[in-house]
């Protein structure tokens, strides 16, 4: 009985002592068509809490279509980080991606966007041409250190 007592109180500590970190990251996705250009995850409902810290966002992104008149290599991709705000929000960092040309491959990023608050957060992903014939979907993770 003591024994379980033991394991129990061990197994609480270790997930108090966890939880601070995984409050401190949040996962994201996103998809953008290829008759599209715009993705807004505060105008989706999708926004991210995140601690107080230095934030890295890291991710990948990839080509999933593209149609026959689809120009001869993707636009650029630009992912920005903004924090909500109650008067105007605030671009925190943006970082700009050209994907590659074969479909599914994965092209990585990762960037270091500054110290940043406490607060919610959210990601505005676009391409300069609305018309490009590419189709491009993303994922990664806002991490707060």
């Amino acid at each position: 009985m003591k024994k379980i007592i033991r394991i129990s109180i061990a197994i609480v500590w270790l997930l108090i002592m966890a939880l601070p970190a995984l409050a401190n990251s949040s996962n994201y996705a996103w998809d953008m068509p290829w008759d599209g250009y715009y993705v807004n995850g505060k105008d989706n409902g999708i926004v991210h809490s995140l601690t107080a810290g230095t934030l890295t966002n890291s991710g990948s992104l990839w080509e999933y279509y593209k149609t026959g008149g689809a120009s001869a290599t993707p636009h650029d991709i630009t992912i920005e980080v903004w924090r909500v705000d109650t008067v105007i929000d605030n671009k925190i960092c943006s970082i700009t991606v050209t994907p590659y040309t074969t479909l599914y491959q994965q092209k990585y990023y990762s960037q270091n966007g500054g110290t940043i608050i406490a607060d919610d957060y959210y990601l505005v992903v676009w391409k300069n041409n609305d018309q490009d014939g590419w189709s491009t979907a993303g994922s990664g993770t806002l991490t707060s250190q």
